[in-house]
């Protein structure tokens, strides 16, 4: 706990350090107009209804990995649980001017992580069964709305976006595994469909926030509703992006879970820490999601304004 609330500080620290950079000095990205035509492409994270660019995407060793296959169609993982849980999400945009929708379709097994926790005796979150090849599907709406600064035609990027989103996931049973509801936050809302038992819905709203030229702050709250003990849960995340270099940064942040599981607390906290490194192309008003198409969606008073 101690060195997680130390990690936070410092991290802080140092993105407000940055607001004593004399005017016209260079940032982490380069100039400064660099920095606008950059931080709307890392504003996007994948929790927003937005996709990594054609080529571009990041590394992350907690947070997803993504891949932007085209402009609008992103393929993404989260490569610390792909040991224990494999996963692979699909995400397309359906349209993108003022608002943004997208869905997003993911796939994952909890076979060989159930199998690991039976080998290591955790029966907290296994059964003492045979586990045979389970498979769950979540379905996913994304809407999101930016919040521009207007600073020009190249500097024209996202100050702020909120997102809201709907999802169902449920379990594909492919055997005769009974099973148990897992012991932990984080865990038991969404074990049942996992074990290919049962199913959740999540409501989730969430927030990206340019704090600073080099630094971003996430949050969100998502409402979990189910096949689980207490039918109900609220988790609640978040995070201080910051960016150490141009392409690679350094995030902390926490996970709170308020539920009534059987057997635990009905507080769950997670502290957690995360690097990522960034590659391809970020100018966000060229490629990714700000592109002509958008520019020309936006009604000429609009246009004025904006340019």
């Amino acid at each position: 706990m101690k060195s997680s609330i130390s990690f936070l500080l410092l991290v802080f620290a140092f993105s407000f350090s940055s607001i004593a950079q004399p005017d016209g000095q260079e940032s982490i990205f380069g100039s400064r107009g660099r920095v606008n035509e950059q931080r709307g492409a890392f504003l996007w994270h994948s929790e927003t209804a937005g996709t990594a660019a054609r080529g571009s995407g990041n590394l992350s060793l907690i947070g997803a990995t993504r891949y932007g296959l085209t402009s609008t169609l992103e393929l993404s993982t989260h490569l610390a649980f792909d040991y224990w849980i494999p996963n692979l999400s699909l995400k397309k945009i359906w349209r993108r001017n003022d608002w943004v929708i997208s869905s997003r379709h993911a796939l994952a097994s909890a076979t060989p992580g159930m199998k690991w926790a039976q080998s290591h005796h955790h029966f907290d979150l296994v059964a003492d069964e045979p586990v045979p090849f389970l498979l769950s599907t979540t379905n996913e709406l994304l809407v999101s709305r930016p919040f521009i600064d207007r600073q020009g035609c190249n500097g024209a990027q996202p100050w702020l976006i909120l997102t809201a989103s709907a999802s169902f996931s449920f379990g594909l049973p492919f055997g005769g595994y009974e099973g148990r509801e897992m012991q932990a936050h984080f865990m038991a809302n969404r074990g049942e469909a996992w074990a290919g038992q049962g199913f959740y819905g999540c409501l989730k709203t969430h927030a990206d926030w340019q704090m600073l030229p080099n630094a971003v702050l996430r949050g969100g709250v998502r409402y979990y509703a189910g096949s689980f003990t207490g039918t109900h849960a609220v988790e609640l995340d978040a995070t201080m992006e910051f960016f150490i270099r141009s392409r690679l940064s350094l995030s902390g942040g926490c996970l709170f879970s308020l539920a009534g599981y059987e057997g635990l607390n009905r507080v769950g906290f997670l502290p957690f820490v995360d690097l990522s490194w960034y590659f391809g192309r970020h100018d966000a008003m060229q490629t990714g999601l700000f592109e002509k198409d958008v520019i020309k969606s936006i009604s000429r008073k609009k246009r004025r304004r904006l340019f």
